[in-house]
């Protein structure tokens, strides 16, 4: 077993072991929602504990194990997107059908590196048509040069913080795939495409 086998398995782990509590409190909320007594602070928690739902499940995809019999549909992926709509990089996913949840994983892998180009947020539109498109735009694209070329080259980054893990991730993955990626670069727009 390789080690990124077990850091997936690891993932899917804690993934799974977070689901259960914040449901729960999702739940909670729920019913205090229905007493009809509205309040800024419960509308907090309310967001606080939808966008939290939605990222334990978005790292539980990006990071989980991916099984190449699971399908991963449409509606699960924007309802993922949907929940996230505070987060300062609007995600919008234009794939009418379900896709392997392995191509899904290294998509949100991508996203996430894309994500680390956008200091000042943006839009991240991710289309399929034999072969994948993830376009990042955004008035100030920040790509650092070191990260793109190695994911270009489907080579690990000799330097990686926490919140560019994606980078050492991906290459793996797309390799399993047979995927060959591209990268485009310019002042306000970045584009990975996966073939």
């Amino acid at each position: 077993m390789s080690n990124l086998n077990v850091a997936d398995l690891v993932a899917s782990r804690i993934c799974h072991d977070l689901i259960n509590p914040v449901g729960a409190i999702a739940n909670g909320v729920e019913l205090l929602e229905m007493t009809g007594t509205p309040s800024e602070e419960l509308d907090l928690i309310s967001e606080g504990i939808h966008h939290t739902s939605a990222r334990v499940r978005y790292f539980r995809i990006a990071f989980g194990q991916a099984d190449s019999r699971q399908q991963v549909g449409p509606s699960e992926v924007r309802a993922i997107f949907d929940e996230r709509r505070s987060d300062r990089v609007a995600v919008l996913w234009n794939v009418k059908s379900p896709r392997p949840r392995e191509e899904v994983k290294a998509v949100f892998l991508a996203i996430m590196c894309l994500e680390t180009a956008l200091p000042r947020g943006g839009d991240i539109k991710v289309s399929y048509e034999r072969g994948w498109s993830i376009v990042a735009s955004a008035d100030v694209v920040d790509a650092k040069p070191e990260l793109w070329e190695a994911l270009a080259e489907l080579a690990v980054p000799t330097s990686i913080a926490p919140q560019t893990v994606s980078f050492a991730l991906l290459p793996e993955i797309l390799r399993a795939l047979k995927f060959e990626p591209v990268v485009e670069i310019s002042n306000t727009r970045l584009a990975v495409h996966l073939d």
